[in-house]
């Protein structure tokens, strides 16, 4: 009986946080600026980056960032578990910027501000758009 009511409780826990896990997320998800999914067609994938850093539109995403690179350019998809969501940035918004940020070591950063967008890459996000762009075309 007892071992009845411990799992009868323990999916009510369950329940409750998915409950508001859930709403929550996506409530961040459009709060930040992401899409449920691109409105059109990116093309084939060209490679993609493991899961890692970045700052979008204020918020510090940590190791929940996945970037896709495509002919025109990136998508910038945040992990499921965070509520998913997909970004969309071109090529021409990407500008190589030194940054001193407190929350962020000193040193080089990718900076794009496109549409609205304020996106910082660091680290290994940064790398990999690096070495897409030091690729000749």
């Amino acid at each position: 009986m007892q071992l009845l009511l411990f799992i009868l409780f323990m999916l009510t826990m369950l329940g409750v946080f998915l409950g508001v896990w859930i709403p929550l997320t996506r409530h961040l998800r459009k709060r930040f600026g992401f899409a449920e999914r691109l409105p059109f067609d990116p093309g084939p994938t060209i490679r993609s980056s493991w899961w890692g850093s970045a700052r979008v539109n204020g918020a510090f995403m940590h190791h929940c960032i996945r970037l896709t690179e495509h002919a025109d350019g990136y998508a910038l998809r945040l992990m499921w578990v965070f509520g998913g969501g997909v970004i969309w940035v071109s090529h021409e918004a990407i500008v190589q910027a030194s940054i001193k940020d407190r929350k962020m070591p000193v040193g080089r950063a990718m900076l794009v501000t496109d549409d609205g967008l304020d996106l910082k890459l660091e680290g290994r996000m940064r790398r990999f758009v690096e070495r897409s762009l030091s690729r000749p075309a």
